[in-house]
């Protein structure tokens, strides 16, 4: 990876920050202070180790690959057990499949040519998480219809919606502003990915009837929750380049 785009990265990470934190004051009524002191600013600066994190797969390539990809994995292990949740059909899937996701990881790594190895993750990152961020304020500012019962009542439609909405966002930067090339079809298929790996998760939940699988990365609940969509877009998309040879 060049140092031209680790700095694009970089800066596109602290724009990020800034711009959300200043689209958040509006759900703490105006008052700064109050968002300052909140879970919600403690989760968009959790960004900024996450990002790191990310930066030092793509720079190491399959070794940090392979401890992120283990540590993920015990971690949302011990989540998984400390919710007893061994003895129920759903969340036991979808454990099941989260961990089969999250494999795919080092596959990028062990399979896939060198540099596009490392363009295609940082693409789908970077794709993945405004998906998230989009479906984050679209649920909460425009939020009306309301998903069944059965996946998550407190989520809506139009933060669905918001994933996809976000994955076209977040490709034309990483087309135009990180110059990675991105096709349309990927686009399209990492925003579905996204919201489906993310409706999985609240499926999980809901049969536990809890709000997180735990506090592994504060802000953001647990491990299982903050990968739910990523992890699922990664393997997604790691099939098609496999198949494609292109992103």
């Amino acid at each position: 990876m060049t140092t031209d785009l680790l700095i694009r990265l970089t800066m596109l990470l602290f724009g990020i920050i800034i711009l959300g934190t200043l689209a958040c004051v509006p759900l703490y009524k105006w008052n700064i202070s109050k968002l300052l002191h909140s879970s919600l600013f403690i989760k968009i600066m959790w960004w900024i180790p996450i990002f790191i994190i990310i930066m030092a797969i793509a720079y190491g390539g399959l070794v940090p690959a392979i401890i992120i990809t283990t540590g993920v994995i015990a971690l949302g292990t011990r989540e998984f057990m400390r919710q007893k949740a061994w003895s129920l059909a759903v969340p036991r899937i979808y454990y099941a499949l989260f961990v089969i996701w999250m494999l795919h990881l080092l596959l990028w790594f062990l399979v896939l040519p060198s540099q596009l190895a490392v363009t295609g993750f940082i693409a789908v990152c970077s794709i993945s998480i405004f998906s998230d961020v989009c479906a984050f304020f679209l649920g909460n500012y425009a939020g009306k219809h309301k998903l069944p019962k059965w996946l998550n009542n407190h989520k809506s439609w139009e933060g669905v919606a918001g994933q996809l909405i976000g994955a076209i966002i977040g490709g034309l930067i990483v087309i135009h502003y990180l110059s990675v090339p991105v096709s349309p079809l990927a686009i399209g298929i990492i925003g579905i990915a996204s919201a489906i790996g993310d409706l999985a998760n609240s499926a999980a939940k809901r049969v536990l009837s809890i709000k997180d699988w735990g506090t592994t990365i504060p802000g953001h609940g647990g491990i299982m929750d903050r990968l739910s969509s990523l992890s699922l877009s990664l393997a997604v998309v790691f099939w098609i380049i496999h198949l494609t040879s292109s992103l």
